[in-house]
Protein backbone atom coordinates (compact mmCIF):
# COMPACT_ATOMS: atom_id res chain seq x y z
CA UNK A 1 0.00 0.00 0.00
CA UNK A 2 1.27 3.59 -0.53
CA UNK A 3 2.15 6.20 2.23
CA UNK A 4 -0.64 7.21 4.29
CA UNK A 5 -1.23 11.35 4.93
CA UNK A 6 -0.50 12.68 7.98
CA UNK A 7 -3.20 13.16 10.28
CA UNK A 8 -4.62 14.72 13.68
CA UNK A 9 -4.40 11.68 15.85
CA UNK A 10 -6.91 11.09 18.54
CA UNK A 11 -4.36 10.28 21.09
CA UNK A 12 -2.10 13.43 19.94
CA UNK A 13 -1.33 16.30 22.34
CA UNK A 14 -2.53 19.23 19.09
CA UNK A 15 -6.25 17.35 19.23
CA UNK A 16 -6.63 16.78 23.05
CA UNK A 17 -5.34 20.50 24.28
CA UNK A 18 -5.99 22.30 20.91
CA UNK A 19 -8.47 21.34 18.31
CA UNK A 20 -10.91 19.86 20.55
CA UNK A 21 -11.03 22.38 23.20
CA UNK A 22 -12.10 25.08 21.02
CA UNK A 23 -14.15 22.99 19.00
CA UNK A 24 -16.44 22.09 21.37
CA UNK A 25 -16.48 25.76 22.73
CA UNK A 26 -17.21 26.84 19.31
CA UNK A 27 -19.90 23.80 19.04
CA UNK A 28 -21.35 24.57 22.34
CA UNK A 29 -21.76 28.34 22.54
CA UNK A 30 -23.45 27.68 18.57
CA UNK A 31 -27.44 27.94 18.17
CA UNK A 32 -28.56 24.69 17.89
CA UNK A 33 -30.21 25.38 14.36
CA UNK A 34 -26.31 26.11 13.45
CA UNK A 35 -24.83 23.24 14.85
CA UNK A 36 -24.45 21.12 11.97
CA UNK A 37 -22.67 24.09 9.80
CA UNK A 38 -19.96 23.90 13.09
CA UNK A 39 -19.19 20.30 12.70
CA UNK A 40 -19.19 20.35 8.79
CA UNK A 41 -16.45 23.05 9.18
CA UNK A 42 -14.55 21.72 11.95
CA UNK A 43 -14.66 18.14 10.28
CA UNK A 44 -12.71 20.10 7.31
CA UNK A 45 -10.38 21.74 9.22
CA UNK A 46 -9.82 18.23 11.10
CA UNK A 47 -8.83 16.72 7.55
CA UNK A 48 -7.22 19.51 6.17
CA UNK A 49 -4.58 19.85 9.15
CA UNK A 50 -3.45 16.68 7.45
CA UNK A 51 -3.62 17.33 3.63
CA UNK A 52 -5.24 20.19 2.36
CA UNK A 53 -5.16 18.37 -1.47
CA UNK A 54 -7.60 15.54 0.00
CA UNK A 55 -9.57 17.93 1.92
CA UNK A 56 -10.90 19.30 -1.51
CA UNK A 57 -11.23 15.63 -2.59
CA UNK A 58 -13.69 15.32 0.68
CA UNK A 59 -15.37 18.53 0.12
CA UNK A 60 -16.09 17.51 -3.78
CA UNK A 61 -17.36 14.48 -2.99
CA UNK A 62 -19.37 15.72 -0.15
CA UNK A 63 -21.32 18.33 -1.77
CA UNK A 64 -21.45 16.11 -5.10
CA UNK A 65 -23.27 13.18 -3.16
CA UNK A 66 -25.27 15.42 -0.95
CA UNK A 67 -26.34 18.14 -4.10
CA UNK A 68 -27.65 15.24 -6.00
CA UNK A 69 -28.92 13.22 -3.72
CA UNK A 70 -31.33 16.17 -2.83
CA UNK A 71 -33.00 16.33 -5.80
CA UNK A 72 -32.14 13.13 -7.74
CA UNK A 73 -34.21 10.34 -8.45
CA UNK A 74 -33.44 6.39 -7.80
CA UNK A 75 -31.58 6.07 -10.84
CA UNK A 76 -29.44 9.03 -9.98
CA UNK A 77 -28.80 7.78 -6.47
CA UNK A 78 -27.60 4.46 -7.56
CA UNK A 79 -25.52 6.41 -10.48
CA UNK A 80 -24.09 8.06 -7.48
CA UNK A 81 -23.08 4.52 -5.70
CA UNK A 82 -21.50 3.60 -8.29
CA UNK A 83 -19.24 6.96 -9.03
CA UNK A 84 -18.22 6.86 -5.37
CA UNK A 85 -17.53 3.11 -5.85
CA UNK A 86 -15.43 4.14 -8.84
CA UNK A 87 -13.45 6.85 -7.14
CA UNK A 88 -12.76 4.53 -4.41
CA UNK A 89 -11.87 1.63 -6.60
CA UNK A 90 -9.66 3.98 -8.31
CA UNK A 91 -7.33 5.18 -5.52
CA UNK A 92 -7.28 1.56 -3.88
CA UNK A 93 -6.06 0.55 -7.32
CA UNK A 94 -3.40 3.75 -7.20
CA UNK A 95 -2.48 2.69 -3.48
CA UNK A 96 -1.33 -0.70 -4.58
CA UNK A 97 0.38 -0.25 -8.11
CA UNK A 98 2.33 2.83 -7.03
CA UNK A 99 4.87 2.89 -4.42
CA UNK A 100 4.41 6.60 -3.17
CA UNK A 101 0.90 7.59 -3.89
CA UNK A 102 -0.25 9.05 -0.67
CA UNK A 103 -3.58 7.90 0.34
CA UNK A 104 -5.97 9.40 2.30
CA UNK A 105 -6.65 8.67 5.58
CA UNK A 106 -10.29 7.65 6.20
CA UNK A 107 -11.02 7.48 2.59
CA UNK A 108 -12.99 4.00 2.91
CA UNK A 109 -15.07 5.31 5.60
CA UNK A 110 -16.41 8.22 4.20
CA UNK A 111 -17.08 6.77 0.88
CA UNK A 112 -18.64 3.89 2.86
CA UNK A 113 -21.01 6.36 4.87
CA UNK A 114 -21.71 8.11 1.32
CA UNK A 115 -22.96 4.84 -0.19
CA UNK A 116 -24.60 3.53 2.67
CA UNK A 117 -26.69 7.07 1.95
CA UNK A 118 -27.39 6.62 -1.39
CA UNK A 119 -28.28 3.22 -0.68
CA UNK A 120 -30.86 4.41 1.94
CA UNK A 121 -32.52 6.92 -0.19
CA UNK A 122 -32.69 3.95 -2.98
CA UNK A 123 -34.46 1.76 -0.88
CA UNK A 124 -36.93 5.30 0.13
CA UNK A 125 -35.94 4.83 3.89
CA UNK A 126 -35.09 8.73 3.71
CA UNK A 127 -37.01 11.50 2.66
CA UNK A 128 -34.82 13.17 0.26
CA UNK A 129 -34.86 16.65 1.50
CA UNK A 130 -32.91 16.34 3.50
CA UNK A 131 -30.68 19.90 4.97
CA UNK A 132 -27.76 20.26 2.62
CA UNK A 133 -25.61 21.05 5.79
CA UNK A 134 -27.09 17.95 7.87
CA UNK A 135 -25.91 15.51 4.98
CA UNK A 136 -22.39 17.14 4.35
CA UNK A 137 -22.10 16.84 8.22
CA UNK A 138 -22.98 13.49 8.41
CA UNK A 139 -20.19 12.41 5.39
CA UNK A 140 -17.49 14.38 6.92
CA UNK A 141 -18.10 14.16 10.86
CA UNK A 142 -14.29 14.12 11.95
CA UNK A 143 -15.20 11.76 15.10
CA UNK A 144 -16.13 9.00 12.51
CA UNK A 145 -13.35 10.58 9.37
CA UNK A 146 -10.48 8.55 10.62
CA UNK A 147 -11.50 4.97 10.90
CA UNK A 148 -15.43 4.98 11.04
CA UNK A 149 -17.85 4.10 12.39
CA UNK A 150 -19.88 3.21 9.45
CA UNK A 151 -22.55 4.35 10.79
CA UNK A 152 -26.23 4.83 8.47
CA UNK A 153 -27.70 8.63 8.33
CA UNK A 154 -30.55 7.20 10.73
CA UNK A 155 -28.35 6.08 13.28
CA UNK A 156 -26.30 9.61 13.72
CA UNK A 157 -30.06 10.64 14.50
CA UNK A 158 -32.82 10.53 13.40
CA UNK A 159 -34.20 14.33 14.65
CA UNK A 160 -31.72 15.66 11.16
CA UNK A 161 -28.19 14.84 13.19
CA UNK A 162 -29.26 17.53 15.47
CA UNK A 163 -28.73 16.61 19.21
CA UNK A 164 -31.75 16.13 20.60
CA UNK A 165 -30.90 16.12 24.38
CA UNK A 166 -31.05 19.43 26.31
CA UNK A 167 -30.33 20.48 30.35
CA UNK A 168 -29.70 17.34 32.50
CA UNK A 169 -29.85 14.39 29.96
CA UNK A 170 -27.33 16.47 27.20
CA UNK A 171 -25.15 16.87 30.49
CA UNK A 172 -25.23 13.21 31.28
CA UNK A 173 -24.60 11.95 28.07
CA UNK A 174 -21.65 14.45 27.66
CA UNK A 175 -19.72 12.77 30.48
CA UNK A 176 -20.74 9.60 29.69
CA UNK A 177 -18.86 10.54 26.72
CA UNK A 178 -15.72 11.81 28.61
CA UNK A 179 -14.94 8.60 30.19
CA UNK A 180 -15.66 6.64 26.90
CA UNK A 181 -13.01 8.92 25.76
CA UNK A 182 -10.83 8.24 28.50
CA UNK A 183 -11.54 4.38 27.95
CA UNK A 184 -10.49 4.57 24.59
CA UNK A 185 -7.33 6.65 25.38
CA UNK A 186 -6.46 3.78 28.26
CA UNK A 187 -6.82 1.39 25.43
CA UNK A 188 -4.54 2.33 22.91
CA UNK A 189 -1.99 4.52 24.81
CA UNK A 190 -1.25 2.11 27.71
CA UNK A 191 -2.01 -0.76 26.34
CA UNK A 192 -2.21 -1.49 22.60
CA UNK A 193 1.27 0.86 21.97
CA UNK A 194 2.49 -1.65 24.75
CA UNK A 195 1.37 -4.57 22.90
CA UNK A 196 2.65 -2.86 19.48
CA UNK A 197 6.23 -2.53 21.11
CA UNK A 198 6.09 -6.69 21.99
CA UNK A 199 5.30 -6.89 17.85
CA UNK A 200 7.43 -4.65 17.01
CA UNK A 201 10.46 -6.68 18.83
CA UNK A 202 9.25 -9.90 17.11
CA UNK A 203 9.09 -8.47 14.10
CA UNK A 204 12.98 -7.05 14.38
CA UNK A 205 13.46 -10.25 15.36
CA UNK A 206 13.46 -11.80 11.89
CA UNK A 207 10.54 -14.44 11.29
CA UNK A 208 13.03 -16.75 10.32
CA UNK A 209 15.10 -16.09 13.48
CA UNK A 210 12.11 -17.37 15.65
CA UNK A 211 10.81 -20.23 18.06
CA UNK A 212 7.36 -21.84 17.72
CA UNK A 213 6.74 -20.76 21.28
CA UNK A 214 7.80 -17.25 19.91
CA UNK A 215 5.65 -17.42 16.92
CA UNK A 216 2.35 -18.46 18.90
CA UNK A 217 3.09 -15.86 22.09
CA UNK A 218 3.32 -13.73 18.55
CA UNK A 219 -0.37 -14.66 16.89
CA UNK A 220 -2.07 -14.10 20.30
CA UNK A 221 0.08 -10.29 20.87
CA UNK A 222 -0.79 -9.13 17.19
CA UNK A 223 -4.59 -10.35 17.54
CA UNK A 224 -5.00 -8.55 21.29
CA UNK A 225 -2.77 -5.49 19.91
CA UNK A 226 -5.58 -5.17 17.27
CA UNK A 227 -8.48 -5.51 19.28
CA UNK A 228 -7.67 -2.63 22.16
CA UNK A 229 -6.36 -0.04 18.74
CA UNK A 230 -9.73 -0.68 17.02
CA UNK A 231 -12.05 -0.97 20.23
CA UNK A 232 -10.09 2.07 21.92
CA UNK A 233 -10.32 4.23 18.98
CA UNK A 234 -14.26 3.28 18.45
CA UNK A 235 -14.58 4.33 22.03
CA UNK A 236 -12.93 7.37 21.49
CA UNK A 237 -15.02 8.33 18.28
CA UNK A 238 -18.64 7.08 19.89
CA UNK A 239 -17.07 9.00 23.09
CA UNK A 240 -16.89 12.26 20.86
CA UNK A 241 -20.11 11.78 19.42
CA UNK A 242 -21.72 11.64 23.06
CA UNK A 243 -19.91 14.87 23.91
CA UNK A 244 -22.00 16.56 21.01
CA UNK A 245 -25.11 14.74 22.46
CA UNK A 246 -25.28 11.82 19.66
CA UNK A 247 -26.36 8.44 20.86
CA UNK A 248 -23.94 6.12 21.25
CA UNK A 249 -22.67 3.75 18.32
CA UNK A 250 -21.37 0.67 19.54
CA UNK A 251 -18.69 -1.24 17.24
CA UNK A 252 -17.65 -3.88 19.40
CA UNK A 253 -19.75 -6.45 21.66
CA UNK A 254 -16.63 -8.79 23.06
CA UNK A 255 -15.93 -10.59 19.93
CA UNK A 256 -13.52 -13.26 21.45
CA UNK A 257 -16.37 -14.58 23.88
CA UNK A 258 -18.06 -15.80 20.45
CA UNK A 259 -19.13 -19.34 19.71
CA UNK A 260 -18.26 -19.39 15.99
CA UNK A 261 -16.32 -17.30 13.65
CA UNK A 262 -19.71 -16.02 11.52
CA UNK A 263 -20.39 -14.93 15.65
CA UNK A 264 -16.83 -13.15 15.78
CA UNK A 265 -17.63 -11.26 12.80
CA UNK A 266 -21.27 -10.02 14.34
CA UNK A 267 -19.41 -8.89 16.87
CA UNK A 268 -16.26 -7.23 15.35
CA UNK A 269 -16.40 -3.59 13.96
CA UNK A 270 -20.29 -3.96 14.09
CA UNK A 271 -20.85 -0.92 11.78
CA UNK A 272 -19.00 -2.68 8.75
CA UNK A 273 -20.50 -5.72 8.74
CA UNK A 274 -24.04 -3.96 9.25
CA UNK A 275 -22.96 -1.96 5.97
CA UNK A 276 -21.89 -5.29 3.97
CA UNK A 277 -25.38 -6.59 4.84
CA UNK A 278 -27.56 -4.24 4.25
CA UNK A 279 -25.68 -2.36 1.24
CA UNK A 280 -24.84 -5.69 -0.33
CA UNK A 281 -25.61 -9.23 1.19
CA UNK A 282 -29.13 -8.53 1.62
CA UNK A 283 -29.86 -7.01 -2.10
CA UNK A 284 -28.38 -10.20 -3.36
CA UNK A 285 -30.80 -11.99 -1.93
CA UNK A 286 -29.08 -12.94 1.76
CA UNK A 287 -30.10 -16.49 2.98
CA UNK A 288 -33.81 -16.12 1.28
CA UNK A 289 -32.60 -18.31 -2.44
CA UNK A 290 -31.59 -21.37 -1.01
CA UNK A 291 -28.46 -22.97 -0.10
CA UNK A 292 -26.48 -22.49 -3.31
CA UNK A 293 -27.19 -18.59 -3.83
CA UNK A 294 -26.42 -18.37 0.05
CA UNK A 295 -22.89 -19.73 0.07
CA UNK A 296 -22.60 -17.78 -3.27
CA UNK A 297 -24.13 -14.57 -1.62
CA UNK A 298 -21.46 -14.96 1.39
CA UNK A 299 -18.27 -15.64 -1.06
CA UNK A 300 -19.06 -12.34 -2.66
CA UNK A 301 -19.58 -10.27 0.67
CA UNK A 302 -16.32 -11.60 1.94
CA UNK A 303 -14.43 -11.33 -1.46
CA UNK A 304 -16.04 -7.30 -1.49
CA UNK A 305 -14.67 -7.31 2.25
CA UNK A 306 -11.17 -8.23 1.47
CA UNK A 307 -11.04 -5.45 -1.37
CA UNK A 308 -12.08 -3.31 1.24
CA UNK A 309 -9.25 -3.90 2.95
CA UNK A 310 -7.07 -4.05 -0.06
CA UNK A 311 -3.62 -3.23 0.24
CA UNK A 312 -1.80 -6.43 -0.64
CA UNK A 313 -2.49 -9.60 -1.89
CA UNK A 314 -2.54 -10.67 1.61
CA UNK A 315 -6.13 -9.49 2.79
CA UNK A 316 -7.37 -11.11 -0.11
CA UNK A 317 -5.77 -14.67 1.14
CA UNK A 318 -7.35 -13.52 4.43
CA UNK A 319 -10.99 -13.01 3.71
CA UNK A 320 -10.75 -16.27 1.35
CA UNK A 321 -9.77 -18.22 4.40
CA UNK A 322 -12.04 -16.86 6.63
CA UNK A 323 -14.93 -17.41 3.95
CA UNK A 324 -14.17 -21.17 3.85
CA UNK A 325 -14.28 -21.02 8.01
CA UNK A 326 -17.52 -19.57 7.92
CA UNK A 327 -19.31 -21.82 5.16
CA UNK A 328 -17.66 -24.68 7.15
CA UNK A 329 -19.78 -23.73 10.41
CA UNK A 330 -22.79 -22.69 8.13
CA UNK A 331 -22.74 -26.11 6.12
CA UNK A 332 -20.88 -29.21 7.69
CA UNK A 333 -19.61 -27.79 10.97
CA UNK A 334 -22.85 -26.70 12.29
CA UNK A 335 -23.96 -30.29 13.54
CA UNK A 336 -20.81 -30.41 15.73
CA UNK A 337 -21.10 -26.55 16.69
CA UNK A 338 -24.65 -27.38 17.78
CA UNK A 339 -23.80 -30.57 19.76
CA UNK A 340 -20.13 -29.32 21.04
CA UNK A 341 -20.51 -25.53 21.77
CA UNK A 342 -16.63 -25.81 22.78
CA UNK A 343 -15.56 -26.54 18.98
CA UNK A 344 -16.78 -22.59 18.27
CA UNK A 345 -15.22 -20.87 21.09
CA UNK A 346 -11.81 -23.06 20.04
CA UNK A 347 -12.57 -21.94 16.34
CA UNK A 348 -12.60 -17.92 17.38
CA UNK A 349 -9.25 -18.55 20.08
CA UNK A 350 -7.33 -20.68 17.30
CA UNK A 351 -8.41 -19.80 13.93
CA UNK A 352 -8.83 -15.97 14.47
CA UNK A 353 -5.26 -15.07 15.71
CA UNK A 354 -4.10 -17.09 13.34
CA UNK A 355 -5.99 -15.22 10.28
CA UNK A 356 -4.55 -12.13 11.15
CA UNK A 357 -1.16 -13.63 11.12
CA UNK A 358 -2.08 -13.12 7.54
CA UNK A 359 -3.43 -9.88 7.82
CA UNK A 360 -0.87 -8.46 9.71
CA UNK A 361 2.06 -9.97 7.40
CA UNK A 362 3.30 -7.51 4.58
CA UNK A 363 3.53 -10.19 1.76
CA UNK A 364 2.85 -13.48 1.01
CA UNK A 365 6.57 -14.57 1.33
CA UNK A 366 6.60 -13.44 5.29
CA UNK A 367 3.25 -15.23 5.98
CA UNK A 368 4.70 -18.64 4.30
CA UNK A 369 8.04 -17.99 6.60
CA UNK A 370 5.65 -17.22 9.92
CA UNK A 371 3.25 -20.20 8.82
CA UNK A 372 6.67 -22.37 8.66
CA UNK A 373 7.44 -21.17 12.24
CA UNK A 374 3.76 -21.57 14.32
CA UNK A 375 3.94 -25.39 12.18
CA UNK A 376 7.54 -26.83 11.99
CA UNK A 377 7.02 -29.21 9.50
CA UNK A 378 10.02 -30.42 7.68
CA UNK A 379 12.79 -29.34 10.50
CA UNK A 380 11.77 -25.65 10.10
CA UNK A 381 12.69 -23.51 12.97
CA UNK A 382 12.97 -26.79 15.10
CA UNK A 383 17.20 -25.73 16.08
CA UNK A 384 15.91 -22.56 16.97
CA UNK A 385 16.00 -21.67 20.79
CA UNK A 386 12.73 -21.14 22.57
CA UNK A 387 14.86 -18.90 25.09
CA UNK A 388 13.38 -15.63 22.96
CA UNK A 389 9.51 -16.23 24.17
CA UNK A 390 11.14 -16.38 28.09
CA UNK A 391 12.89 -12.55 27.46
CA UNK A 392 10.05 -11.07 25.86
CA UNK A 393 7.11 -12.50 28.33
CA UNK A 394 9.81 -11.12 31.21
CA UNK A 395 9.13 -7.64 29.68
CA UNK A 396 5.71 -7.78 28.19
CA UNK A 397 3.60 -10.38 30.49
CA UNK A 398 1.68 -8.09 32.87
CA UNK A 399 0.14 -6.49 29.67
CA UNK A 400 -0.85 -9.51 27.97
CA UNK A 401 -2.68 -10.83 31.11
CA UNK A 402 -4.40 -7.26 31.69
CA UNK A 403 -5.36 -7.52 27.72
CA UNK A 404 -6.97 -11.01 28.28
CA UNK A 405 -9.17 -10.42 31.47
CA UNK A 406 -10.37 -7.32 29.24
CA UNK A 407 -11.91 -9.57 26.81
CA UNK A 408 -14.19 -10.90 29.59
CA UNK A 409 -17.39 -9.47 29.09
CA UNK A 410 -18.07 -9.52 32.81
CA UNK A 411 -15.12 -7.57 33.35
CA UNK A 412 -16.96 -4.60 31.11
CA UNK A 413 -20.21 -5.24 32.83
CA UNK A 414 -18.52 -4.61 35.98
CA UNK A 415 -16.77 -0.85 34.61
CA UNK A 416 -19.94 -0.23 33.55
CA UNK A 417 -22.16 -0.43 36.94
CA UNK A 418 -19.73 1.39 39.06
CA UNK A 419 -19.02 4.34 36.22
CA UNK A 420 -21.24 6.38 37.89
CA UNK A 421 -19.86 6.48 41.67
CA UNK A 422 -17.19 9.23 42.69
CA UNK A 423 -14.07 6.47 42.79
CA UNK A 424 -15.27 5.52 39.30
CA UNK A 425 -15.11 9.59 38.07
CA UNK A 426 -11.61 9.71 40.04
CA UNK A 427 -10.14 7.10 38.52
CA UNK A 428 -11.07 8.35 34.98
CA UNK A 429 -9.83 11.84 35.67
CA UNK A 430 -6.38 10.26 37.07
CA UNK A 431 -5.82 8.10 33.87
CA UNK A 432 -6.63 10.95 31.23
CA UNK A 433 -3.34 12.26 33.12
CA UNK A 434 -1.76 9.44 32.69
CA UNK A 435 -2.49 8.57 29.60
CA UNK A 436 -1.32 12.56 28.59
CA UNK A 437 2.21 11.88 30.22
CA UNK A 438 2.59 8.33 28.47
CA UNK A 439 2.09 10.58 25.07
CA UNK A 440 4.62 12.92 25.94
CA UNK A 441 7.39 10.57 26.52
CA UNK A 442 6.71 8.16 23.50
CA UNK A 443 6.39 8.64 20.06
CA UNK A 444 2.53 7.83 19.32
CA UNK A 445 1.95 4.60 17.28
CA UNK A 446 -1.11 5.68 14.73
CA UNK A 447 -3.99 3.77 14.64
CA UNK A 448 -3.54 0.11 12.87
CA UNK A 449 -7.13 0.85 10.61
CA UNK A 450 -6.44 4.38 9.39
CA UNK A 451 -4.20 2.12 6.32
CA UNK A 452 -7.94 1.11 5.24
Amino acid sequence: MGQMNTFLSFTGLDFLFRFLPVFMAVFYLTPKGHKNKVLFAGSLIFYAMGSMEWAGVLLALTLVNAALAKAGSVARGRLMIAFDLLIFAGIKAAAFFIPDFSVPFGMSFYILRMISYQHDLSCKRLEKKNDLWTVAAYFTAFMHLPQGPVASYRQMNDAKLLPSLTGKAFLERAENGISLVVAGLCMKVLLADKLSMMWNNIFRIGFESISTPLAWLGALCYSLLLYYDFWGYSLIAAGLGMMMGYEYIPNFDHPYAAGSVSSFYRKWHISLGTFFKNCLYIPLGGSRQGRFKTILNIMIVWLATGLWHMGSLNYLIWAGALCLIILWEKTLGSVFLKKLPLIGHLHVLLLIPLSWIVFAMPDVASVEVYFLRLFPFAGEGINVSSYDVVKLLGSYFPYLIIAIVGCIPKVTEIFVRLKDSFLAKAVVFGMFWLCVYEITRMSGNPFMYIDF
